[in-house]
């Protein structure tokens, strides 16, 4: 079972080949070669914005666990996290950035986890609620009878009741009993019990301060604010006439998209997404697969700058 999760990615690359080959790869060369550079750059440009306020909203948790994390160590941690999470299934390896913040801080690494976890459960949960107005929308807009929003919301339901479950140490703790005895060897138990309550109790930390969980949750919506100029920024870049109500309508259903853990980068998850909903506005399926290779060069642009300060600082990885 275990053996075979590890070529859940594949999945991602094999559909993300159908689509290629059905489109047409002639089709989708022409419409990337005419990526304007300009745009690009401007897109590029304005991730010092985005990426500062979504470092400085996790540093906010931090500093909660222990104050004083410098701006610039959140921002280097959390890129290097956008490296890690590029390169695994389900965005998964953005957890590292909590290594960095313990060794930084000098704090225990299971309240380092908190602090990454609370911030990504704020975010996924707006992502959730963006997206599901999306759906609605579009589906109003071109009176579609598919029962999508309904299944968006059921999902989104059944997220939030995992994450309040998950919240709550005591139903995880009784749950997570009888699995921890039988299947962590007990040379493992001390330490995973050590992180455990760390965990809770960083998570308890960060729940009591409510006014700054209402300002991380308004800084996140002002870092979608500007993610979804950039890639408004990135569909002008590929000469696509969209608005930028559409672009933030359309994407976050592509990046929750990105989130299953069946592709890497988003690779064959988001294009079958945008080619959907493009193809809704009238965008052909050559230009909506340019974007998306569009965005996920974007993206690894932004990762390389993370490759660059984690080849400067490994990761140490037998923490994880």
């Amino acid at each position: 079972m275990f053996k075979a999760k590890r070529f859940l990615p594949v999945v991602g690359l094999l559909l993300f080949a159908y689509i290629v080959n059905s489109v047409g790869v002639s089709v989708i060369t022409e419409a990337f070669l005419k990526t304007n550079p300009l745009y690009f750059i401007v897109a590029l440009s304005l991730t010092s914005v985005s990426s500062g306020i979504k470092a400085y909203k996790w540093k906010l948790g931090v500093d909660v666990q222990k104050p004083g994390f410098k701006f610039f160590e959140a921002w280097k941690a959390f890129i290097i996290g956008l490296f890690a999470a590029v390169i695994t299934p389900g965005r998964l390896g953005e957890i590292i950035k909590a290594i960095y913040a313990a060794d930084n801080r000098k704090i225990r690494t299971g309240k380092a986890f908190a602090t990454v976890f609370i911030d990504r459960v704020i975010d996924t949960l707006l992502i959730f609620l963006l997206a599901i107005i999306g759906i609605y929308y579009m589906t109003a807009e071109f009176a579609l009878g598919f029962s999508t929003p309904k299944t968006a919301i059921a999902v989104f339901i059944a997220f939030g009741i995992v994450v309040f479950l998950v919240l709550e140490e005591g139903v995880t703790r009784n749950m997570l009993r009888p699995v921890f005895r039988k299947i962590i060897p007990k040379k493992h138990q001390a330490i995973l019990k050590t992180n455990f309550e760390e965990f809770y109790e960083g998570v308890r930390a960060i729940r009591k301060e409510r006014l700054l969980l209402l300002k991380i949750s308004a800084l996140t919506m002002l870092a979608w604010f500007f993610v979804f100029i950039q890639y408004y920024l990135l569909s002008l870049a590929a000469g696509i006439d969209i608005s930028y109500f559409y672009i933030a309508m359309i994407m976050p259903v592509s990046m929750l998209a990105e989130l299953a853990p069946i592709s890497i980068s988003g690779i064959g998850t988001r294009d079958l997404v945008l080619i959907g909903m493009f193809g809704l506005l009238g965008i052909g399926a050559g230009s909506a697969v340019a974007f998306s290779l569009i965005v996920l060069l974007f993206n690894y642009c932004i990762a390389a700058i993370g490759l660059f300060f984690w080849m400067k600082d490994p990761i140490k990885i037998w923490r994880l």
